[in-house]
């Protein structure tokens, strides 16, 4: 971390009165993504989802609400609902792997005390007793409502890691299956013993589920019942009609679902699980995950593809509530797709996915399509030149000169795929690649090696200014001034770590953002020294786009941070322009058409009328500048703001992690940080017309 004083200085950070009630707004999707965890009770459905957080349904599906206010992590690993109370296991470990609301999800908040650097993998609830295991460090667990934890092994057969896949509450006692073994504790975690009676040698349990009386196990060799609370298992395989290595199941209270391994089809039986019967489907690709929501009533997700892979389709969530007699499909609603990359061609916007190939709107976000047969790519770029447009990703390049209708694989002469930029010079089109710049004088149909000077250096970004090119590799920036002929390293003043990733410009300005830091430089001679502009507390860049005079950056931040910024001048200055973003993790920016959009790592696509960053819609940095002093500080921050009555101010500090640490009136102009432990913290100040995030550090 670098210049922390520069912050205060340069990176003022505001919002002017006409913008109070702008902001931006969700388009409708792209929906979909991955369904990772069911829950439910009489009335509600939640699913957690693999990018998109969770999602609430109070008729079967037929429309969803997102229900992600608090959550720092959108990655839902785990879900477990106990009467009014919820709980969600999310991607991240520490204080906020896991969350409760007790009220519907309208808002969550972390698990208290709960410290643990592994993942939340499953949870399991009752009353003041609460369960979390991990992926990694075994099973915490709280009789106390979460006020305090504790952990234990014992009884558990040592590992390096001990991984939980479930933990399933019983009158008296637990069942918990670690490491692929099942084992029972009668005293609430604190010790356990593993169960074996009527296993086979060396079975692996994958999934325990409760329909009836009865328990079942998938496992390794087989299905397997038990009538007497999980002591005693019986090996029932031979009476189900599909493989049973690696089935899936879900059970309601007088049903048994499962399928298999590849989700072909699904089958049902009553609680003793006998006397199968198929459940009918007609998608026609496998089942990723299913749910039993009540006797004859199920969600289950369709993946990418048939068994013969003729197949192909996007993920989708269908309803049955007569045991599969009809379906509909409820993935409306649900925005889980990872979106990666966004370009656009007249009234068209395009978005490539991470692993859902790319979508098109052509209505500014109000319908999205899939493109049929690229579900199984993944596009971090797009570019667009002429009538010609470009998605590109591991699988190499794609090319469509019919507003995307047909997409055709142009890979021809590349060294290696992986493409993450293009520009373009008169009729010239250059990608930048793994191995280094290639040129396709052909309008993007064949490719050859264009990186004299350069070598196979890992190139992860290309621009042209005029007939000059520049790009971006893991060692430094190069430039060529006789299109791509030749390349010249320019001098660079980063730090010896300094990864650069990114490259923009406003007119002859460069700006450039890094892999590994939040730090950005600028450079107004041509790249012949850089001047450092510190995003650390904010994210790391992750994206330009330029309208005139305004440069705007994406930044793929935690969600307590904005995710879009705008200069006017050059970056002297920046304004937060995030308002309206329920997810800051943005990878990709672009205006069309008199519209900014913004694609998120699990909220889809989001779109804002340019108008509202024009200048005169935006007030000058002085009308409303605030500073902080001392800086740093032990024990008292002065605020001083010009145009800011700052009496009344309502503050909220976070810590560098993005956690809330304090939320208050200001009552003066001064604020007492004595408790604070060491370290760096941002402060946002809401007046009633304004908005300002500055930083500071507690010595």
């Amino acid at each position: 971390m670098k210049n922390i004083l520069t912050i205060c200085s340069t990176l003022v950070i505001f919002a002017a009165t006409n913008l109070v009630n702008a902001q931006w707004q969700q388009t409708n999707g792209p929906y979909g993504g991955f369904v990772s965890c069911y829950a439910n009770n009489a009335d509600e459905i939640y699913v957690g989802t693999q990018f998109g957080g969770i999602f609430r349904s109070t008729n079967d599906g037929a429309s969803w609400t997102a229900k992600n206010n608090g959550l720092k992590n959108y990655e839902i690993n785990c879900l477990a609902i106990d009467g009014e109370d919820l709980y969600a296991g999310t991607n991240l470990g520490g204080y906020d792997g896991v969350y409760h609301t007790n009220n519907g999800g309208n808002t969550w908040t972390p698990i208290p005390n709960l410290w643990t650097s592994y993942v939340s993998y499953c949870i399991a609830a009752s009353g003041e007793d609460i369960y979390v295991g991990t992926a990694g460090g075994g099973n915490f667990f709280s009789h106390d409502g979460g006020q305090s934890w504790n952990s234990s092994i014992a009884g558990i057969v040592p590992y390096q890691y001990h991984f939980t896949n479930q933990i399933l509450l019983l009158e008296d006692k637990l069942l918990t299956i670690v490491n692929g073994l099942l084992y029972q504790s009668v005293d609430g975690g604190v010790s356990y013993n593993q169960v074996e009676s009527g296993f086979l040698v060396s079975t692996y349990c994958g999934k325990l589920s409760v329909a009836g009386p009865n328990i079942f196990a998938t496992t390794t060799t087989g299905l397997y019942i038990s009538t007497d609370s999980g002591i005693n298992w019986q090996n029932i395989s031979a009476e189900v009609p599909i493989m049973p290595n690696g089935m899936l199941i879900t059970t309601s209270e007088n049903f048994v679902y499962i399928t298999d391994v590849a989700g072909e089809e699904i089958y049902y039986a009553n609680y003793n699980g006998y006397d199968w019967s198929p459940l009918y489907t007609e998608w026609g690709t496998v089942t990723s995950s299913f749910h039993a929501i009540a006797d004859g009533e199920l969600l289950v997700q369709s993946s990418y593809y048939s068994l013969d892979y003729s197949l192909l389709d996007s993920p989708q969530l269908h309803f049955s509530g007569n045991n599969g007699d009809t379906w509909e499909d409820v993935t409306n609603e649900i925005t889980s797709t990872y979106c990666m990359s966004l370009t656009a061609h007249g009234n068209n916007v395009y978005v490539g996915t991470w692993g859902n190939g790319i979508c098109k709107t052509s209505n500014q976000g109000e319908t999205w399509e899939f493109t049929p047969n690229l579900n199984s790519w993944s596009l971090p770029t797009m570019a667009t030149f002429g009538n010609t447009i470009f998605a590109a990703g591991d699988g190499g390049i794609l090319r469509s000169v019919d507003d995307g209708s047909i997409w055709t694989v142009c890979n021809q002469g590349l060294q290696s795929t992986g493409i993450l930029g293009f520009a373009q010079i008169g009729a010239d089109i250059f990608a930048a690649t793994p191995m280094g710049v290639v040129i396709s004088t052909d309008d993007g149909q064949t490719w050859s090696a264009s990186n004299s000077g350069m070598g196979n250096e890992y190139a992860t970004d290309i621009i042209s200014i005029g007939n000059t090119l520049y790009a971006v590799s893991q060692s430094g920036i190069y430039k060529s001034v006789n299109f791509g002929n030749s390349w010249s390293e320019i001098n660079n003043d980063f730090p010896q770590d300094y990864i650069p990733t990114k490259i923009g410009h406003i007119g002859e300005v460069l700006f450039v953002s890094g892999g590994n830091s939040g730090t950005m430089y600028k450079s107004s001679n041509n790249g012949d020294s850089w001047i450092s502009m510190n995003f650390d507390f904010i994210g790391y860049p992750s994206s330009f786009a330029v309208y005139d005079d305004l440069l705007f950056v994406g930044a793929f931040g935690n969600l307590n941070t904005p995710g879009v910024f705008m200069t006017n001048d050059l970056g002297t200055n920046w304004t937060d322009v995030s308002e309206g973003l329920d997810n800051n993790l943005v990878w990709d920016i672009i205006i069309n058409n008199g519209w900014a959009y913004v694609c998120t790592k699990g909220s889809g696509v989001y779109k804002r009328p340019l108008a509202d960053f024009l200048p005169e819609n935006i007030s000058s940095a002085g009308s409303h500048e605030i500073s902080i002093y001392p800086n740093p500080s032990r024990d008292i921050i002065n605020f001083k703001g010009n145009g800011v009555n700052m009496t009344k101010a309502q503050i909220k500090i976070f810590d560098s992690k993005g956690s809330l640490i304090l939320s208050k009136k200001l009552q003066g102009s001064s604020l007492n940080i004595s408790t604070l432990p060491f370290g760096f913290y941002s402060i946002e100040i809401m007046n009633d017309d304004s908005r300002s995030v500055l930083h500071f550090m507690k010595e």
